[in-house]
């Protein structure tokens, strides 16, 4: 309904402000010092990334089997296919109503966009540094 595309947007909002400052913040790397705090930034970006990323991964997981089961039976209309469907809506709204997956969700997107960034600079800098020697 209307409060869940606006709760979207809104999410998605602050996922693309998050996304805008990191590229104000991580600018080109120009100097051996600022590529090694970028790289001490990233490290501790990526230990929580990963902690984020398997939770996510976990919750994903869920899902994914409830649809391998759906998609292998016969009567979608039948018992077992309404179950699966009502499962489905049980784990999606507990999670929805999560407060904590919610922030670890945006949490999540917004380091990706952060260590991709920096990920991005760091490619950027040895290509160039490369090229001048």
């Amino acid at each position: 309904g209307i409060n869940a595309e606006y709760g979207k947007q809104w999410y998605q909002r602050r996922v693309r402000e998050e996304i805008e400052r990191t590229l104000v913040h991580y600018v080109k790397i120009s100097t051996e010092a600022q590529r090694k705090q970028y790289a001490a930034d990233f490290e501790r970006g990526y230990e929580e990334y990963l902690v984020l990323k398997k939770r996510d991964g976990e919750i994903s997981d869920q899902f994914d089997k409830l649809k391998l089961r759906y998609e292998n039976i016969s009567d979608k209309r039948g018992t077992e296919g309404r179950q699966i469907n009502r499962k489905v809506r049980e784990l999606f709204k507990q999670y929805a109503g999560d407060t904590n997956w919610c922030k670890d969700k945006e949490r999540l997107m917004k380091l990706e966009a952060k260590l991709a960034h920096i990920k991005f600079l760091f490619k950027q800098f040895e290509r160039e540094k490369g090229s001048t020697s």
